[in-house]
């Protein structure tokens, strides 16, 4: 099994082809912050372009897959100039 370094996701991929991608912050039942939405995409990009990634389970560690937006940090932009900044 081969095993990738994330700070806020697990992922690794078995040696059949199945990447498994965990949200990894279960103190906040995986609430969605900046770091993990950065995460997730490189992580979804990283198996996207390797040949040996044939299948991906999107999962959550803890008891819930995600809670949703982490409101003690706010992550979407509040006005049209911040999010094409």
């Amino acid at each position: 099994m081969t095993r990738f370094q994330y700070e806020t996701i697990l992922s690794e991929l078995t040696a059949d082809g199945v990447r498994r991608i965990a949200l990894n912050r279960p103190g906040s039942m995986n609430a969605m912050n900046r770091k993990l939405i950065d995460e997730v995409a490189a992580a979804f990009n990283d198996a996207n372009a390797d040949p040996q990634t044939r299948a991906i389970i999107f999962t959550g560690e803890g008891k819930a897959f995600c809670a949703g937006d982490d409101r003690h940090e706010h992550v979407h932009p509040e006005t049209e100039a911040e999010a094409r900044a």
